[in-house]
């Protein structure tokens, strides 16, 4: 899980984002309030340790109504139709190309400008 994390760290710094990892649910809610005005773009499974990713979409829903969602998966289509439905602005079932989640990353940012 950590390799994935830093390899797609790695993708999206090369191509210009700036990139904060959140290992679990818990970091990312922390991460969320303590840098509210600095994300544009969250990434994140719904299967997780500490806090399962529908609980951080509300969460970013509510303390960074701003940032635009992403929500990944492999688990039940159903679990996506739910992640829609909390405010994600969009989702991948896996296996996902990180060059996808590029291009979903860099429309959702240019959508912002």
């Amino acid at each position: 899980m950590a390799e994935i994390l830093l390899v797609l760290k790695t993708v999206f710094e090369n191509s210009g984002h700036a990139v904060h990892l959140a290992r679990n649910g818990e970091e990312a809610i922390r991460a969320c309030l303590h840098k509210k005005k600095g994300i544009d773009v969250v990434v994140t499974d719904l299967v997780m340790p500490r806090g399962h990713g529908l609980e951080l979409i509300d969460a970013i829903v509510a303390i960074v109504p701003s940032a635009s969602i992403i929500a990944v998966t492999g688990k039940s289509p159903e679990a996506l139709e739910k992640a829609d439905e909390l405010g994600a602005d969009m989702v991948f079932h896996k296996p996902v190309d990180g060059d996808e989640l590029l291009e979903a990353v860099a429309k959702l940012v240019k959508d912002r400008d």
